[in-house]
């Protein structure tokens, strides 16, 4: 999440993701395939987020656990999560590009 958030001048204020790059952090962890599209990450994104353009890291979190339901649905909600939370602390930072397939 640090890694990603966005810096400048809402540097100074509780760190922040726009859509794009929580997009990118799912994108970057090898999230999305065919059960968890992008389209499912950006709408995601707009229901924890609202109207606010920027995600803090409460949102973040709420946001992996949605996910995390939609990734893994044979999953309980506990290990669905552990799930998503180890691949993203396992990713290499290598992006699969899911759009030239």
């Amino acid at each position: 999440f640090q890694f990603y958030a966005s810096q400048g001048a809402a540097a100074l204020q509780e760190p922040r993701l726009t859509n794009a790059k929580f997009t990118r952090i799912v994108m970057d962890a090898a999230l999305v395939d065919e059960k968890l599209t992008a389209a499912k990450v950006d709408v995601t994104f707009s229901r924890v987020c609202g109207n606010n353009p920027y995600m803090s890291l409460a949102n973040f979190r709420d946001a992996m656990v949605r996910l995390a339901a939609i990734k893994y649905p044979q999953l309980g909600r506990t290990e669905a999560v552990l799930q998503i939370f180890q691949n993203l602390a396992t990713f290499q930072g290598q992006t699969k590009d899911v759009f030239s397939e």
